[in-house]
């Protein structure tokens, strides 16, 4: 329950004079705190005095404004870049289980896209008709499960993988790539399977690199994939739209088990079950470790020395219990020739709090690691500085491939721009722009959706950028029984890694092995699928 604006003034009040009496006076030039005048007005309305002291003043300053956004709203914070945005307030007169109501946070969802999303104008997007049919719709809607599938509906417009809507039902689309467990791309009108996740169910029921999608749960894959486009994208539909109805169509959704027909190299077609009760489905997928970590012995220059390599792999950039857990596995292979960061397992994205701190330990002064461009403000670079005692010094490889989500691939794209690592991979999830959350009024519904463009330090676009050393599956042989970064592994021997071993290859390379050709044939040679 919120507290009493009365009763937030007292507490601002007691602590103003508390801090005021341990404040050093050697404080009271600092050049950041704000005028006296200037908090004034605030502290007036709050019955309360200006403090005295400058630094009391600046965190004065801070706490009037959270109250402030106390009084009037609850604020929605951010995760992608820990701003807050005051989400509008029904009136208390107004039913929330209406269709009424529900056509009304309809027209507050269209317009807070029209107003803040920032890619509003590359897409081929019909916008009256997008209003038109979500209002028809919501004025049907009898029930707020109903309502979901409206607001489900409004953003499959956007064909956008990065604006989603944060409520489900058992017949909701599942995310991409979140909930995706292979991935496919148009070459012509041929869809082909790129990449498998690994320990999945299209894993399981051996769906590998190369094949060809041609039917989904009897439909022929180029239907299934317009289908899931809104009716508002313009026909023909662009290319990123047949993209994203693609590889929605093969996710599929949460209740409905999914079947394709795939044909091989061979032409031979078969038709496969996914989403077995023997299979491990990305719905059901269990709490994985935030940190994995172990050493990787590689042969060096002589019979008689090898290399030990350090190899950490983060799979919760959201949790901040991940940093103190990168810190312990980083101290423990401080003393390693190179490090491998493995971003494949970070489909969910994260937070910049997560990721900027652990980048932290990785470099040695402060630097720009990712551009931010929002739609209205004027654009700025992300800031990493040096966290630590000490900081990892050794070369280092990440290792980034398509469930390599948001907060994972503003991570890669940093490393690189700051020339700190060799990115190794195929293209990444391409998740574009950072992300606000806008709570609609009515049903306290939350959208999530871009609003700020990001981007490389030279310019790149983030969900464009190409991996350094890419490495294509389908051109690999066997890639099938290769592609995969088998959890497993990590209690062992690295088996049939095809990412991880050009990643050794090329740490070989960095932590100059002499035996080791120079990096750039040894990129060469990763690409191409040589392994030795």
């Amino acid at each position: 329950m919120k507290p009493a604006l009365s009763e937030l003034s007292s507490q601002l009040a007691g602590a103003v004079e508390h801090a005021e009496k341990s404040a050093s006076s050697s404080l009271a030039g600092l050049a950041f705190a704000p005028r006296a005048g200037e908090l004034r007005p605030l502290c007036s309305a709050l019955r309360i005095g200006v403090p005295r002291v400058p630094i009391v003043q600046t965190y004065a300053a801070a706490a009037l404004i959270a109250i402030a956004y106390m009084s009037v709203a609850t604020p929605i914070v951010d995760t992608a870049s820990t701003r807050e945005i005051p989400a509008p307030r029904p009136e208390r007169s107004v039913t929330c289980d209406s269709s009424d109501a529900y056509r009304r946070d309809v027209d507050a969802a269209i317009r807070a896209l029209q107003d803040r999303y920032v890619y509003l104008h590359d897409k081929h997007v019909d916008w009256e008709r997008v209003m038109l049919v979500a209002r028809r719709e919501a004025a049907t809607t009898r029930s707020k499960r109903d309502y979901v599938g409206v607001l489900e509906a409004l953003l499959d417009n956007l064909y956008d993988s990065h604006a989603t809507l944060k409520a489900n039902t058992a017949h909701s689309p599942r995310l991409v790539p979140s909930g995706l467990d292979l991935w496919a791309e148009w070459r012509g009108a041929t869809a082909v399977v790129t990449a498998v996740r690994p320990g999945f169910s299209a894993d399981q029921a051996g769906i590998r690199p190369g094949m060809i999608v041609t039917m989904v749960n009897g439909v022929p894959i180029g239907q299934a994939a317009a289908a899931r486009l809104g009716p508002a994208v313009r026909r023909p539909a662009p290319a990123d739209a047949l993209a994203w109805g693609l590889l929605s169509a093969l996710a599929g959704r949460h209740d409905v088990p999914r079947r394709l027909r795939v044909r091989d190299a061979s032409g031979y077609e078969d038709d496969v079950a996914l989403d077995l009760a023997q299979h491990r489905r990305v719905d059901d997928a269990g709490p994985e470790p935030l940190v994995e970590s172990r050493r990787i012995i590689a042969a060096g220059s002589t019979s008689t020395i090898s290399l030990v390599f350090g190899y950490i792999r983060l799979n919760a950039l959201g949790d901040l219990a991940s940093v103190p857990a990168f810190d312990s596995a980083l101290a423990k292979l401080r003393d390693t020739r190179g490090l491998i960061l493995d971003l494949r397992n970070t489909p969910g994205g994260g937070s910049t709090d997560v990721a900027e701190t652990i980048l932290g330990r990785l470099i040695a002064r402060a630097a720009g690691y990712q551009r931010v461009l929002p739609r209205h403000d004027p654009g700025y670079a992300r800031i990493v500085r040096r966290r630590g005692p000490w900081h990892y010094a050794a070369p280092i490889v990440v290792l980034v491939g398509r469930w390599t989500g948001s907060m994972g691939e503003g991570m890669a794209i940093g490393l690189d721009g700051m020339h700190r690592a060799v990115v190794i991979g195929t293209r990444m999830a391409g998740l574009a722009g950072a992300v606000d959350d806008v709570t609609l009024p009515c049903t306290g519904l939350t959208l999530a959706f871009p609003t700020a463009r990001l981007l490389h330090m030279n310019g790149t676009p983030r969900e464009r950028w190409i991996p350094p050393v890419l490495v294509d599956f389908t051109r690999v042989a066997d890639a099938g029984k290769r592609q995969h970064q088998a959890p497993q592994s990590l209690q062992g021997p690295v088996v049939g890694d095809i990412v991880l071993d050009c990643g050794v290859m090329v740490l070989r390379g960095l932590a100059g092995d002499k035996r080791a050709s120079s990096v750039t044939r040894l990129t060469q040679r990763c690409a191409a699928g040589v392994q030795k």
